[in-house]
């Protein structure tokens, strides 16, 4: 991913319909199936997790990109450049 570039909205009109229907979940602390409505809600992310090295780089980048849902704590994995050899002909 590119940090330098603009945040990507994916909850377009259609998905907003969907967002109107409800859902199943599992709920860890209950444990049981529940329902509800989601209504565009952002997923949780618990306190430590491994995050890729571009949201760092996002953060530093662009003063207005600040995640409602990222944790205080957490790690990240390092950045690394994925190559397709052209030549081994499966693409």
């Amino acid at each position: 991913p590119d940090p330098q570039a603009m945040v990507h909205n994916s909850l377009t009109f259609k998905w907003w319909l969907v967002e109107f229907l409800p859902h199943s979940y599992y709920d860890w602390q209950s444990r049981k199936v529940r329902w509800r409505v989601p209504m565009g809600a952002r997923r949780f992310i618990a306190e430590g997790p491994v995050l890729h090295a571009t949201v760092d780089q996002k953060l530093r980048l662009d003063s207005r990109y600040k995640p409602a849902n990222l944790p205080e704590q957490y790690s990240t994995e390092p950045r690394n450049s994925c190559t397709f050899d052209k030549s081994s002909g499966t693409g």
